[in-house]
């Protein structure tokens, strides 16, 4: 009888003591280990919301999205979001042995109600970082916070009329990174070219096939119908006032893509083809295609726009 007591006395006792473990996390302030590991690649498009120079970048409604701040034993990561509708931020105070000392999480919105207030608080994080913050300033890093938000009614009228305090759970998935000024050019130029293959500007390959400002032959227009005029004498082609002598790729310092060349249906031929490769005006007078306010890699027609005799 007292065996068979014990043996289920026992596995109740252990969930007790779990329990007794995680009430004192939370009366402590305990969350846990920052997770040293690496992490994907920062700058696609993964649900997490991002916190970085270039959020801020253009905001007026905010100082800084991301700040680092580092004192004797901690330091304090700062991620801030603000649209304008709605925003949040969250503090993130680490020790020397990557304990997370504390976490504070506040959130606002312009749908609030008047005479209420909301008490927000963090109930459990996962905090992953590529390296130790303490020796290198220029971490990533990523989160899942899993916060509370109590609303409070002060006034006692909403109350009467039937409001009553609600409490509510959500999970918040962000990341951040902190650039080096080496990299911020590049990386803003990475960001665009990605955005740009979302909305379908660009292919996977960062070819624009439609520029607002489109690749130009240096020299100019007449100079380039000149050569193609020269280019194309002797061969047989059917005179009109607009033909494609080839599709050609412009990379964004101005090169023409020797591997990316497409002939027009009347000089796709081995002649014609060898003549073309061997004009180096053609490769290397261009001024890239711009596409906001950055050089891209974009495509070119090359094309007769005069009848010839």
């Amino acid at each position: 009888m007292n065996d068979v007591f014990m043996s289920y006395f026992k596995p109740i006792k252990f969930f007790f003591f779990l329990v007794s473990l995680g009430i004192t996390g939370i009366c402590f302030g305990q969350y846990g280990t920052v997770i040293v590991e690496p992490l994907t690649l920062y700058e696609i498009d993964d649900g997490y919301l991002e916190h970085d120079h270039f959020v801020q970048e253009g905001n007026d409604m905010m100082d800084s999205a991301l700040n680092l701040s580092l004192g004797d034993s901690t330091l304090v990561i700062t991620n801030t979001s603000n649209t304008g509708f709605h925003g949040h931020q969250i503090k993130f105070t680490i020790d020397r042995k990557l304990e997370i000392v504390d976490v504070q999480y506040s959130s606002w919105t312009d749908d609030f109600i008047s005479g209420a207030h909301h008490e927000q608080s963090v109930q459990n994080v996962i905090l992953s970082l590529n390296d130790n913050p303490f020796k290198n300033e220029y971490v990533q890093g990523r989160y899942v916070i899993h916060a509370r938000d109590d609303l409070i009614i002060d006034d006692k009228e909403l109350l009467d009329l039937g409001y009553s305090n609600e409490s509510s759970h959500h999970t918040l998935k962000g990341k951040f990174k902190f650039y080096p000024d080496s990299l911020l050019k590049f990386t803003k130029r990475q960001i665009l070219i990605r955005h740009h293959q979302e909305i379908g500007l660009s292919d996977s390959t960062g070819l624009y096939a439609i520029s607002p400002f489109a690749a130009k032959f240096k020299m100019g227009s007449d100079s380039l119908q000149e050569i193609l005029k020269s280019l194309t004498e002797g061969f047989d082609f059917t005179p009109s006032d607009f033909i494609v002598v080839a599709e050609i790729v412009v990379d964004n310092d101005g090169i023409v893509d020797r591997e990316k060349i497409r002939f027009g249906d009347q000089f796709n031929t081995k002649e014609f083809r060898q003549i073309f490769l061997d004009t180096e005006s053609i490769f290397h007078n261009w001024i890239p295609g711009i596409h906001d306010g950055m050089p891209v890699k974009s495509k070119a027609w090359l094309t007769l726009t005069k009848s010839f005799d």
